[in-house]
């Protein structure tokens, strides 16, 4: 099996397990995946970084309880897959897999606002950055 493949797996599983509100321990999935417990710990504070981390000793982490069940099993096995094999591509086709990932996961929480009603003027801004407008606008809740 490839390397990427295997992080690919080994993170969805991180992903899923903490979704799920479960801890995870840093020792068994180093032993689950035959790798180093460095490396585990490495997928934790570098691959995932960008989660809320409550960390519950050296061994064991889960995700701050506030943000659970936010994303399906699919959605992460979908951006584990991305974020391993993403440097393989050229940039070009970076930003194309970013943006059919950004499209296909969409995070809802309650304390999100609906703006769906807003999809036009948020392409007219995208574009807008894209042909570097100055772009000026007042936000009232």
């Amino acid at each position: 099996m490839k390397s990427t493949t295997q992080l690919a797996q080994r993170i969805s599983l991180i992903l899923v397990e903490l979704n799920k509100g479960k801890r995870i321990d840093v020792n068994e999935l180093a032993d689950e995946f035959n790798v180093s417990i460095r490396t585990i710990q490495r997928d934790i504070k570098e691959r995932l970084n960008f989660l809320p981390w409550d960390k519950l000793g050296p061994r064991f982490y889960r995700l701050d309880r506030q943000k659970l069940d936010i994303l399906t099993e699919e959605d992460i096995q979908r951006f584990a897959l991305f974020a391993s094999v993403s440097n393989l591509f050229p940039e070009i086709d970076k930003v194309f897999y970013q943006e059919k990932l950004t499209q296909s996961v969409q995070v809802k929480g309650v304390q999100y606002e609906n703006i769906s009603h807003l999809k036009e003027q948020f392409n007219e801004l995208q574009l807008a950055i894209q042909q570097n407008k100055l772009i000026s606008f007042k936000y009232k809740k």
